[in-house]
């Protein structure tokens, strides 16, 4: 791959480019209003913690450091965190880890804002 992303992240970030002009609006639109549902979750409140289940090509990362004082990163596909590593690679209040969150080791009943978005696909 000539772009050194794995074909996992890629298929992710083509969602969001896609040719396709419905498969770009739908997705493109999805991702405004989960954006705005983030940005309006966390308005006005502390956030010590967010934790992103699933975060696919990371295209929520950058909101979610910004929002909240430590981010956890959690999924299944360590290719996917390997791209989120690089895509927040300048916020240190963010922690990559593999986990199942069918048998979670993620802090239960501490965070304060939960992301799972990118997962059902």
């Amino acid at each position: 791959m000539a772009s050194g992303k794995g074909e996992l992240v890629q298929l992710q970030e083509a969602l969001y480019d896609s040719k396709n002009p419905t498969r770009a609006w739908l997705h493109n639109r999805r991702r405004d209003w989960v954006t705005q549902a983030l940005t309006d979750s966390a308005r006005g409140r502390d956030v010590d913690l967010a934790i992103e289940v699933g975060p696919g090509s990371g295209i929520y990362m950058s909101l979610l450091a910004a929002l909240s004082r430590q981010v956890i990163a959690s999924d299944i596909e360590p290719q996917y965190l390997e791209h989120t590593r690089g895509v927040v690679a300048s916020f240190p209040n963010v922690e990559c880890r593999v986990d199942d969150i069918t048998a979670s080791e993620l802090p239960q009943g501490q965070c304060d804002l939960v992301l799972c978005t990118e997962v059902i696909e």
